[in-house]
Parts: structure tokens; sequence; C-alpha cells
């Protein structure tokens, strides 16, 4: 489930960005080009830091619980993201899309791993 949450946070942009373009989202202005970058980058830049601390908080509270911690994180990324309304709608989109990156990133690191431990030889 965590990496069918990863792929819908990776791929949600393309489907939403026609609607962010218009004037029927809760943002009181349009976003521009450069904030459409922004927000496209944000979590591929998330996605390369979030290996770091996912290796570390998978070796300290193991790889089973590291995955609800990474469901955890990206679950606040996506209220982040839908609740992005206001002034500081493309904020909240922003940090949204940084911090699902980063979950991304971690669950792509821990999934690998508890998938080994818990395969068998054969």
């Amino acid at each position: 489930m965590a990496c069918l949450a990863s792929g819908a946070l990776q791929t949600w942009l393309s489907p939403a960005l026609p609607y962010l373009r218009s004037n029927q989202t809760h943002l009181p202005h349009i976003i521009d080009h450069e904030q459409e970058g922004w927000i496209g980058s944000l979590a591929a830049l998330g996605g390369a830091i979030g290996p770091i601390p996912a290796g570390l908080l998978a070796d300290g509270i193991g790889r089973y619980y590291a995955l609800y911690v990474e469901v955890a994180i990206m679950l606040v990324a996506w209220v982040l993201t839908t609740a992005a309304s206001g002034k500081a709608g493309v904020a909240m989109i922003m940090a949204g899309r940084l911090i699902g990156g980063i979950a991304i990133g971690a669950v792509y690191t821990i999934v690998p791993m508890y998938i080994g431990e818990v395969s068998t030889v054969s």
C-alpha cells in the first residue's frame, strides 16, 4: 500500500495541473509557470533527501514500524496538499509535495529491505 500511495503522490500533479491553472480552485490566484515548476520538482527533491533518514529510522525501530512512520508522513503530505486554500495555498501544496517526496524516497528505501527480511530463500 505504501508503494501504491507513493505512486499516487508522484503522479498526482499530471491530472491536477489543469485544475490548478483554472479559476475553479480555492486558491486566490491561478498558479504561474514558476510555481508549477516548483510544485513539480519538490517531490523529486524530497525523494533525494528521504532515503538518508529512512535508513537510520529502519535500523533504529525496524523496517515494519518504519513503514508505518513513512505512511503517516505521507498522510501529512496529502492533508497539506488537499487542504490548500487561501493565500497560503500554493505554499501548502509545495510543502506537501516536499514532505511527500521525502516519504516516497523513504518508502522506496525501506520496502526492499523489508521484503528481503520477510521473504524466504526459496
